[in-house]
């Protein structure tokens, strides 16, 4: 997977996307986003993720990747882009909206690709 992450036009760099296990707290991968906002990583098959993307002065998002798929689709690599726009904190601004993904990815049976 890969991802930019951005703050108006402009990619964020310095912005932490981690990955969890199904909902629990087993962290799984970590990455920076680069200068450009841009962060990689690979995950495994078969399973559900949490990805929380997050930088201090910006409110958190969440993804989540239903990496689950029927075993004669189980072979090769699979590739999936995304873009996060974050949004910067603001004291009394109510987010509790944002404590639930605001994506969700998973297997599409038909086209054979992440959606």
């Amino acid at each position: 997977m890969k991802g930019q992450i951005k703050f108006g036009k402009k990619g964020l760099g310095g912005a932490s996307i981690a990955v969890f296990l199904d909902s629990s707290n087993t962290l799984v991968r970590k990455v920076e986003s680069d200068g450009k906002g841009w962060g990689d990583f690979r995950i495994p098959l078969l399973k559900f993720y949490t990805i929380k993307i997050s930088k201090p002065g910006f409110i958190t998002k969440i993804i989540t990747v239903d990496a689950k798929m029927p075993k004669s689709h189980q072979t090769g690599d699979y590739y999936f882009e995304f873009s996060v726009d974050l949004l910067e904190e603001i004291p009394s601004l109510d987010v509790s909206i944002l404590k639930k993904p605001v994506a969700k990815i998973f297997f599409n049976t038909f086209t054979r690709l992440l959606r």
